[in-house]
């Protein structure tokens, strides 16, 4: 039995991904190193060249693990002082 592929013509090229981000490429393949952006190897040759795709579910996962988080508000409270200026 053969499971299905997801199709390879909605995945983009490191070349294009580091192009959406305005990134080298190489910053591309190592976020694919380092685990955060998954991507398929389509090579046709095993042990060849690799041709890396990435799928748009990844890049979109990819992402939103990346977004900006705003910071929580810190409420600061006001110091009460006990001192009153004696100017006499």
């Amino acid at each position: 039995m053969k499971t299905a592929s997801p199709p390879i013509l909605a995945a983009m090229s490191v070349s294009d991904v580091a192009a959406h981000f305005g990134v080298d490429p190489a910053k591309v393949r190592v976020w694919i190193a380092r685990g955060e952006l998954r991507a398929i190897n389509v090579a046709t040759i095993t042990g060849g060249r690799t041709r890396l795709r990435i799928l748009q579910a990844d890049l979109l996962a990819f992402e939103a693990a990346r977004a900006a988080v705003p910071l929580p508000r810190i409420r600061t409270r006001r110091r009460k002082t006990d001192w009153t200026p004696t100017y006499f």
